[in-house]
């Protein structure tokens, strides 16, 4: 079942597939400023990866997934997958 979400920047309602899609978009997005003051040598690693919210380490591995799958390797593959423990539907 599909909630229904209010977008906390156009104010408007979205159903939660929307929401999952404009996140994924909005962490694109914050990654792409965070990699480019990173190679402009605006930033060092560790307040790029302060900037997104994780550790260095972990902004190491996006900058790799990225520059070996594009941005599709930053999407989270853990949201297109149904749960394990979801109850059957009924016939």
């Amino acid at each position: 079942m599909l909630q229904h979400v209010i977008c906390p920047v156009s104010g408007r309602g979205m159903r939660s597939q929307g929401r999952a899609k404009w996140l994924r978009g909005t962490r694109i997005l914050r990654f792409e400023e965070a990699l480019e003051g990173r190679c402009s040598s605006r930033l060092n690693q560790s307040e790029a990866a302060l900037r997104l919210g994780v550790r260095g380490r972990t902004f190491h591995r996006q900058i790799e997934r990225c520059e070996g799958k594009g941005f599709d390797g930053l999407i989270d593959k853990r949201i297109s997958r149904v749960s394990h423990r979801r109850a059957p539907q009924a016939p």
